[in-house]
């Protein structure tokens, strides 16, 4: 059985993430994506989800979706089992 999970990807700004432009996000809005993972990559130094879901229009979108950092999520309680490819998120993000 498929697993629903809810991402929320937040980004904060402080001055340890001064380093990170966040000109490329829609920091005043955000967007909710339902769909299934494909891909997820802990990598140093975010971790990063590509999700597939489906528009208005029927149409397959790709989303890959920049977290925080791996010591960020593994602070919340995230290890690399808490989420799958396959299981079905629904992602809400700037």
């Amino acid at each position: 059985m498929r697993t629903a999970v809810s991402i929320v990807l937040a980004l904060t700004c402080s001055a340890a993430s001064a380093h990170h432009s966040r000109a490329h996000f829609l920091i005043d809005e955000k967007i909710e994506i339902e769909g299934t993972i494909t891909e997820i990559s802990w990598s140093s130094p975010h971790i990063y989800v590509t999700v597939e879901a489906h528009d208005a229009a029927g149409v397959v979108q790709t989303w890959t979706l920049e977290g925080h950092s791996i010591p960020g999520w593994i602070r919340v309680g995230w290890t690399k089992d808490s989420v799958k490819v396959g299981d079905r998120a629904v992602v809400v993000a700037h």
